[in-house]
């Protein structure tokens, strides 16, 4: 069970976070693929030349495997042409305060071991130091914002209206636990809420709805289709991958949505090949 402190808040608590049954991510420099600077050429070239051109669906297994396929193909050519950034967690202040309120918790935890009075007074230098320190690096960046105003782009107008404009306070929030007032709380609350609601549907939570699906699954499976499945169009395909949101989180599959978007005319082939001939309802079937 790790154990983590760390020792570079702005008050005087330690943060402790405990990780049981996890392998969590210590790297603090987490990295991240930058689109931004993707090389969609190679990224597309790459898929055309490790794409299947031949393979054989004859099962609902061998679905399975060129989905797969397909999979790694994609991956593959996102590990070679779409760079990684590391993305960096700052607290946003400079680096001098942040040196002074690490030095700070050092000097206290020796007060703690020692309980000598001289600690105890450089603590207290230093609190007042660092408070010093934080009041003038904020009135330096209000300095540097107002200096950097312009009236003919309306900045100057924006930064009026925000200082005359009535303090509205932050209203309380209605946890699971009712009403919430202060920082803390607050984002325990959301949390808390998020939690309970993003859970797997182990249960259906629409009986009606439940009923109809089965229903209509039902209703396939004991039906003669012979060979009326209608082929999937090509622009159909497209028309699906347009309306997909760029950033939106993924699948199981770690395929991103702005990666469909540069797929080469390739992959469309790959997924109209397949094409459901006939079904038996009796041995439940499909012939490709």
């Amino acid at each position: 069970m790790p154990i983590h402190v760390t020792n570079e808040l702005d008050s005087d608590h330690l943060l402790i976070s405990i990780s049981i049954n996890d392998h969590p991510e210590t790297d603090s420099n987490l990295q991240l693929p930058d689109y931004f600077k993707a090389n969609w050429k190679l990224f597309s070239e790459s898929i055309q030349q490790n794409i299947p051109r031949e393979y054989s669906i004859t099962s609902k297994r061998d679905i399975e495997t060129a989905v797969l396929k397909l999979t790694e193909v994609i991956e593959n050519a996102k590990a070679i042409s779409i760079p990684n950034k590391k993305q960096r967690h700052t607290s946003g202040l400079p680096d001098n305060i942040r040196k002074l309120i690490k030095f700070r918790n050092g000097v206290r935890k020796t007060y703690q071991r020692t309980r000598d009075s001289r600690y105890k007074n450089q603590i207290n230098n230093l609190r007042r130091l660092i408070k010093r320190e934080i009041i003038t690096d904020k009135r330096n960046i209000w300095e540097d914002k107002i200096s950097k105003l312009i009236i003919t782009d309306n900045s100057v107008w924006k930064v009026t209206k925000n200082l005359t404009k009535p303090y509205t306070p932050t209203p309380s929030l209605h946890g699971e636990n009712g009403l919430v007032y202060s920082n803390v709380e607050k984002p325990n609350a959301l949390a808390d809420t998020l939690e309970k609601t993003f859970q797997p549907n182990t249960s259906p939570t629409a009986p009606r709805h439940d009923r109809i699906v089965k229903r209509t699954v039902n209703t396939f499976f004991n039906t003669e289709h012979g060979s009326n499945f209608k082929k999937v169009k090509k622009k159909q395909i497209l028309s699906i991958i347009k309306k997909l949101k760029r950033f939106k989180a993924s699948g199981p599959d770690n395929i991103q949505n702005v990666l469909l978007k540069h797929l080469p005319n390739e992959v469309i082939v790959f997924l109209m090949k397949p094409k459901i001939q006939s079904f038996h309802k009796t041995t439940g079937q499909l012939a490709y």
